[in-house]
């Protein structure tokens, strides 16, 4: 323990910086690990709040508390980043068999397997009630072409919409955390035997401009 102690002081001294970056990637370590069990808090000021006390107690519990304060604020904006992160996007309520309509906002293309067809569709009705979801939608056909699906077009279709599938373990990919991270709030399916193209080109350009933009940077950043 003691050499531990004269550890974080001889790098908080010459690497303070680093020290920080650390602190907030526990924090956001942390609140991963206890979203997969359950036990996360899902409001952010609650966090805050909770590490700023935890720094204030510090101070009056060591003599020399800054480092310990400042490490304790940084481990409690990790979590709350973190929980920033997964409450920006709303997760979709499983309809299954239901009857959905929007617009296409990315250009489609095939899976691996060269069997799915994959687009994101913003949901703007959903079973005649309106929403404002975007999902991965995929689609399949035992008898039609995976073609003539593109950016903008306004659709309508047959199908089910759900959730993804959060991991159940530390080191599992979390696929729902992975969608909501990129601003999609679950998943959907359906055949293109039942799938009509209401309008050719829904999109106005400025706006398949910026979500092309949009994209294109998210494919080159983590976020």
């Amino acid at each position: 323990m003691h050499t531990a102690a004269a550890f974080l002081k001889r790098h908080w001294v010459a690497r303070p910086l680093c020290l920080c970056a650390c602190a907030f990637l526990v924090g956001i370590l942390t609140a991963s690990v206890t979203a997969r069990h359950k036990l996360s808090v899902d409001k952010p000021g609650v966090i805050l709040c909770a590490g700023s006390i935890l720094a204030v107690i510090s101070l009056h519990m060591f003599k020399k508390p800054s480092g310990i304060a400042v490490l304790l604020l940084f481990v409690s904006f990790g979590i709350m980043r973190y929980r920033l992160e997964a409450n920006i996007t709303p997760v979709v309520t499983p309809a299954y068999s239901s009857v959905y309509e929007g617009t296409i906002i990315n250009d489609p293309y095939l899976n691996d397997a060269g069997d799915r067809l994959l687009c994101n569709l913003r949901i703007t009705r959903l079973n005649d009630t309106a929403t404002d979801y975007t999902v991965r939608l995929y689609l399949r056909s035992e008898e039609l072409p995976l073609t003539g699906i593109t950016f903008g077009n306004v659709v309508r279709a047959n199908g089910h919409v759900w959730p993804a599938t959060s991991a159940t373990n530390p080191f599992q990919y979390d696929n729902r955390r992975a969608l909501l991270s990129n601003g999609i709030s679950g998943m959907a399916a359906c055949k293109m035997e039942d799938l009509e193209i209401v309008q050719i080109s829904g999109v106005a350009g400025i706006t398949e401009f910026r979500h092309r933009v949009t994209e294109s940077i998210g494919k080159r950043i983590d976020l």
